[in-house]
């Protein structure tokens, strides 16, 4: 393992000194890995604060403020060429979202455990990068950023920031800027929709539209489909839904009776459109 985390340090030393080489005097602020969706490495990465525009013109200047962490914008790149070290670790994530050590959001605000996957192997080689990288153009502690850039996954991102750089005013802008997104990708997570969801939501919907309404006959059914062999893969949030409709027939202080147009309610949130009636039952 330290060997392989060796190898794979030269390569990205190789990547990343022409970058600080070209522009150290140009206050380098941020430096990362940057991968595609599909989890493949595309390019060594810095940004500037003389690329910044501000009030003195500077003919460097080409990124507006607010596109400072927006690394499709950066010009400052090293793509991989062909005979390059690092191609053999190009596809170095290729398999992490089936990996069972990959990263979750809750590991992001924690120092992270060592673990023997690869996005870990690679994080522990940029942060001997970094070192060396610190070591031939000193800077003050938190005037770099290094973090692995991966826009389709916010999570990843906040979370090597966090594990590769200390507490600063630059990683505080860094995190408060990639929030609002890791938040918009959790927001999706949550209702996004397989077909056996979208079926299961109908048939639980079907139950509920049932003349008469019986609290009691629509708790046993909701427990039976509990029951079912694929529940354990529905979204996490229908099976609250369907595990709270099922409490109602034990009568526990922490159950709580809904009625026919409150179920209708819940389920149309899933679809942020009205699928069925909102309406109290007559």
């Amino acid at each position: 393992m330290l060997e392989h985390i060796n190898l794979l340090k030269n390569a990205l030393i190789q990547e990343f000194q022409p970058l600080f080489q070209q522009y150290k005097n140009d206050g380098i602020y941020a430096c990362t890995l940057v991968f595609n969706s599909y989890m493949h490495i595309e390019c060594a990465a810095v940004s500037t604060s003389r690329s910044i525009y501000a009030e003195e013109e500077d003919r460097a200047q080409y990124l507006a403020a607010q596109d400072r962490w927006n690394i499709q914008k950066w010009r400052y790149t090293s793509p991989l060429k062909k005979n390059s070290v690092l191609n053999r670790y190009r596809y170095a994530l290729n398999d992490l979202a089936e990996s069972k050590n990959s990263f979750s959001y809750s590991q992001t605000e924690t120092a992270p455990h060592k673990t023997e996957n690869q996005l870990q192997t690679l994080l522990d080689a940029f942060k001997q990068v970094k070192t060396v990288l610190m070591e031939l153009y000193p800077q003050p502690s938190g005037q770099i950023l290094f973090f692995i850039g991966l826009p389709a996954q916010p999570e990843i991102e906040i979370h090597s920031a966090h594990y590769l750089n200390p507490q600063s005013s630059l990683l505080e802008s860094f995190i408060n800027d990639r929030e609002p997104k890791l938040q918009a990708v959790l927001h999706l997570k949550r209702f996004k929709l397989s077909q056996s969801d979208k079926d299961l939501l109908i048939d639980l919907a079907q139950l509920a539209e049932m003349d008469p309404y019986d609290e009691l006959h629509m708790a046993h059914a909701a427990y039976l489909l509990t029951l079912e062999a694929s529940f354990a893969e529905t979204n996490l949030y229908i099976q609250r839904l369907i595990h709270a409709i099922a409490a109602m027939a034990t009568g526990s202080k922490d159950s709580c009776a809904m009625q026919k147009y409150e179920i209708i309610e819940r389920i149309n949130q899933f679809y942020h459109a009205s699928s069925y009636s909102t309406q109290p039952a007559c």
